[in-house]
Parts: structure tokens; sequence; C-alpha cells
């Protein structure tokens, strides 16, 4: 039996941003370990980045986990700190908050073991854009076009590519 999310709290709503009003945000709530993808995140969001620098895009990261140290360091390295929020794990009670923060959520996992894919669900009933990688249950999740954009795994050509398109489209993101 799939997890439910609860819409009396997962809700579309105002939040306060730590962003400027026109920056389109990009973002995951997940934890920071391999098998979700986050480097491939952080990869794809440079790539869009680098390809429209007029967007004011914004890349929002909301977990912690082993791969931190090295996932800051990956930031660094491609430049983009001005761009990147790490605000480490926060209580399950603000998570709705941080999903309404983001304009475009993206699921990365590059493992099969994603069950489910309840933080793509969370930000479905938000009513955010939602990219996913097509493995486990994410692909059950997310129907291609129709509720959200499937990506392969592991693929941040793709993963840039799906980020563009909501990106650019305002009418489609919403």
């Amino acid at each position: 039996t799939p997890f439910g999310v609860d819409v009396d709290k997962f809700k579309k709503s105002e939040v306060k941003s730590p962003f400027e009003k026109n920056a389109i945000v990009v973002g995951s709530v997940k934890s920071l370990e391999a098998k979700y993808g986050t480097s491939v995140l952080i990869n794809a969001f440079s790539i869009a980045l680098k390809k429209r620098p007029d967007l004011n895009l914004k890349l929002l990261l909301v977990g912690k986990g082993s791969l931190e140290k090295d996932l800051k360091s990956q930031v660094e390295k491609l430049g983009i700190n001005e761009h990147v929020l790490f605000t480490g794990r926060v209580p399950h009670d603000e998570v709705p908050n941080y999903h309404n923060m983001i304009d475009i959520y993206v699921s990365a996992s590059t493992d099969d073991s994603e069950s489910f894919g309840v933080s793509a669900v969370e930000a479905c009933a938000c009513e955010r854009a939602v990219i996913v990688s097509s493995v486990g249950g994410l692909k059950e999740v997310v129907i291609d076009g129709e509720t959200g954009i499937l990506v392969p795994p592991s693929d941040a050509e793709a993963t840039s590519a799906a980020i563009l398109k909501f990106a650019e489209n305002k009418e489609l993101r919403n």
C-alpha cells in the first residue's frame, strides 16, 4: 500500500522565500545520499544555469546526509555558489513551506530502491512542477508529460533540458 500525503498540510500556499521574487527556484527535499542523485541534480542545474543565465535560476536543497560536504564542494567547483542554498535538515512540519518555495521540484534518484516517491507526491500536492528520474516507484507517481516529466536516471543533460522546459514556460510550470 503506497504512502499517503496529508493534503491539508501539503497544499499550495504563499511562503516567505530566501530568494528574490523573480527567481525560478529548482529544488529537492531529500536526504543527501548517493541514491537520491543530488549530484546529478547539481550538474543538471549548472548546465541549465549556463545555458540560460537570464532566467535567474536558484537551487534549493533541503536535507542533510553523508554527502553534504562533497555536494557543497561540487557546487564550489562548478562556480555556482551564489545560486545554491543548502538548508540542512528541517522539521517535518516545515517541509510543506519548503515545497512551496520551489517552482520546479526534481527527484533525480539513481537507484530502483526508490519505492514510492513521497517527496514527489508532496510537491505535486503543493502544485509544483515535478521532474523525476524513471526509477522505482517514481515512474508510477509521475505520468510523463501529464503530471510531470520523467528523465533517465543519472542523465544530467536530460534533467537540465526538463528544468529549462519548465523554467522557460511559466504556463506549463503552473
